[in-house]
């Protein structure tokens, strides 16, 4: 592994459990991408969940929010010279990741895999506490482009904040610039306990990887495609 970053396994009872985790030495790109997100507050926006209820057998939905904002970072922002803190964490972080990931699991080595949707920077506040239902990400449709979520903690809280996968029984702590890969499906229902309360937020950047051309349609942008971005600058 190169200097600086470190792949660490995950062991459970039910093998194998298709979670990648990595740590790095070096935190300086968290320390960007917070300020990046705190110096842009016109970019932010609430954070929400869909309720979906069964009233007289037809279901309804009602969103709701919780203490926390979001900064969406959409595949045409990574040209922007504003945004170059995300770009380099592509690049330098999070690329590396998924290349360790697929060298493990070979079948998901393909060219056009990539980051296949909008990512989010996201900042739980200090009395966060509504998120307490696992979920996963799973799209449907004709365009099933998801295929792997990445979260990457940006900080280390004081308490809380782990993510705690309900099948594997593991869990893991928050800790600046843990990066963990794994499936969207419900396979990997996910929640995020004990978010942090009343010592510090908690910050980390989020989204998904997987095909970026389906149905001779452009779904997303590859790695290489996001390397490029960074060479024209």
């Amino acid at each position: 592994m190169s200097e600086g970053f470190s792949h660490i396994p995950v062991y459970s009872d039910h093998s194998p459990n298709f979670i990648g985790v990595w740590s790095f030495e070096n935190h300086k790109f968290c320390d960007d991408i917070i300020e990046f997100f705190e110096h842009n507050p016109t970019m932010h926006s609430d954070v929400g969940f869909v309720d979906y209820k069964d009233e007289k057998r037809k279901v309804k939905y009602e969103k709701k929010f919780v203490d926390a904002k979001q900064t969406i970072i959409r595949r045409e922002n990574l040209e922007e010279e504003s945004f170059s803190p995300i770009l380099e964490y592509l690049n330098n972080n999070l690329k590396k990741c998924y290349q360790d990931y697929i060298s493990r699991w070979t079948t998901l080595a393909r060219q056009d895999i990539g980051l296949s949707s909008d990512m989010a920077i996201v900042r739980f506040k200090k009395s966060q506490k509504e998120y307490n239902e696992y979920s996963y990400r799973r799209k449907s449709g004709e365009n099933l482009i998801d295929t792997l979520n990445f979260r990457t903690f940006l900080n280390t809280p004081i308490d809380g904040g782990e993510i705690n996968f309900y099948y594997y029984g593991l869990s893991f702590k928050p800790v600046k610039g843990l990066t963990l890969i794994y499936p969207t499906d419900w396979t990997h229902a996910n929640i995020s306990e004990n978010l942090p309360d009343k010592k510090q937020d908690s910050y980390m950047i989020t989204g998904s990887l997987g095909f970026c051309n389906v149905k001779e349609h452009k779904t997303g942008m590859t790695f290489e495609e996001i390397e490029n971005l960074d060479k024209k600058k």
